[in-house]
């Protein structure tokens, strides 16, 4: 939404806006996570989710840059990245029946 608003000012407080939505994840996803495992394999599953995330982090620039110099605009480099995240919480929603116990 933010590289279409055409506003600076705009495109900043959507952006803003993303980016809270974006780290809003964090204690229900952790929290999903010690739900399904404890002891030991929720420490591996702790380094499995941050190796994972290490790799993105090292992945995502580069795809960025693709997109961005096969269409000559970061537009769709940052729609990557926005379909990236709607993927994410998708899968969350989806699949959090199975993974929440209903707590008694």
């Amino acid at each position: 939404m933010s590289v279409l608003s055409g506003h600076h000012t705009t495109a900043f407080v959507l952006l803003v806006l993303a980016t809270a939505g974006v780290y809003a994840y964090s204690p229900g996803f952790w929290g999903i996570s010690q739900q399904i495992f404890n002891g030991p394999q929720a420490a591996v599953l702790v380094a499995g989710v941050a190796s994972i995330g290490q790799i993105g982090g090292l992945v995502a620039p580069y795809l960025f840059g693709m997109f961005t110099s096969m269409t000559g605009s970061t537009n769709a480099g940052i729609v990557y990245l926005g379909v990236g995240v709607l993927v994410a919480a998708t899968i969350m929603v989806v699949f959090r029946s199975r993974w929440v116990r209903p707590s008694s």
